[in-house]
């Protein structure tokens, strides 16, 4: 396995010639939109640059700002399995003032081609059209504050990043609105769209049994308006009998430490995902964790008969010694192991450490 050695020697990049034009992944929804209509300038055109799991969806959105010229083809995108690529397909008449484009409320996914400059836009395919929605669940804590509300038409639920299995790896409380237009159905799933389309209607709404029963935990597909709070429509798509634990061991990017007494206090890392081989698919999210005097500093052995790593010699002074109290100077893989009750780290294992931290 490729990272199981702790300390790496930089790896040397030689780039002989002139730099190939990027390909990138990219979306164009209502948020992109807004921005190139506020630009008000024909060639301005706003995407939002997606970062990807191993299974095509969509964890992270960056809005870019690009530059659409007469020389940009925009078209239809076709996948070619044998060249595993996207090529052009039907040229889409009217550019990107199309209303394949311009239509609130559809999200394009779309592969863009950017000239030498990173800016300039050589070609758009669009590779997927499918309308703004988001995963969550509907759990215990997202009844508490509903019923809390005491409202009709204000409804929580917890917006969720998934994993490239479709487990849950943050749980985010939104307060949305439901009107007596919102759409709430059992889902089903297209296989050759790759969408959820509504099935058979749940009688009684967000207010039914399966909305408002303890214990349960519904995971959901939630399509939102244009003002990100009303909900057009709630599709179901799983019913689970409780909640599953969050997993107690992960690997993570260490990126700082707060301040801390008697050993105790935050820090804070950026989730990965992992492939069978090692390489880093998948990046979430920064985020906090509790260490305390307990909490074991290691560097790590991974043991290659078992597929695990194993602690192996204690790192001296923990946060504060030479290894790791300059996280923002080099990038320190980690392998972080919870206490059993989810509230703190019980083991802190340095896997890699890079010789420059990501910017």
């Amino acid at each position: 396995m490729f990272y199981k050695s702790v300390l790496f020697t930089p790896l040397l990049l030689v780039v002989a010639g002139i730099a190939a034009a990027e390909e990138l992944d990219a979306v164009i929804n209502d948020g992109a939109r807004g921005f190139t209509k506020q630009a008000n300038s024909p060639d301005k055109f706003f995407y939002g640059r997606v970062t990807l799991d191993s299974q095509g969806n969509i964890v992270h959105t960056f809005i870019k700002e690009g530059k659409v010229t007469r020389q940009t083809k925009i078209a239809m995108g076709k996948f070619n399995e044998r060249k595993k690529q996207w090529l052009p397909g039907e040229a889409i008449e009217g550019g990107v003032g199309a209303d394949l484009f311009t239509e609130t409320g559809k999200v394009l996914r779309v592969r863009i081609t950017l000239a030498d400059d990173k800016t300039t836009i050589k070609r758009i395919l669009v590779t997927k059209t499918e309308e703004e929605g988001l995963d969550a669940v509907i759990n215990d804590g997202t009844r508490g504050f509903t019923k809390q509300a005491n409202s009709p038409d204000k409804f929580f639920y917890g917006r969720v990043t998934l994993d490239s299995q479709g487990n849950i790896v943050h749980t985010f409380i939104k307060e949305g609105k439901v009107t007596r237009q919102t759409e709430i159905a059992m889902g089903k799933f297209n296989e050759r769209k790759k969408q959820w389309l509504p099935g058979e209607p749940i009688e009684g709404g967000v207010g039914a049994d399966l909305f408002t029963e303890t214990g349960k935990v519904l995971r959901v597909r939630i399509t939102l308006a244009d003002d990100k709070t009303t909900i057009k429509r709630i599709l179901v798509t799983k019913t689970e009998e409780k909640a599953a634990a969050p997993a107690r061991e992960f690997d993570a990017i260490y990126k700082n430490k707060g301040l801390r007494t008697n050993g105790r206090g935050p820090i804070s890392f950026v989730r990965i995902e992992r492939d069978r081989s090692g390489k880093v698919i998948n990046k979430f999210g920064l985020q906090t964790g509790l260490v305390t005097a307990d909490t074991k500093y290691v560097m790590g052995k991974y043991n290659e008969a078992e597929k695990k790593w194993e602690a192996g010699d204690e790192i001296a002074n923990g946060l504060d010694g030479d290894l790791l109290k300059d996280p923002g100077a080099k990038t320190i893989y980690v392998h972080i192991t919870l206490r059993d009750d989810r509230r703190g780290i019980a083991q802190f294992l340095v896997t890699q450490i890079g010789e420059q931290a990501e910017k």
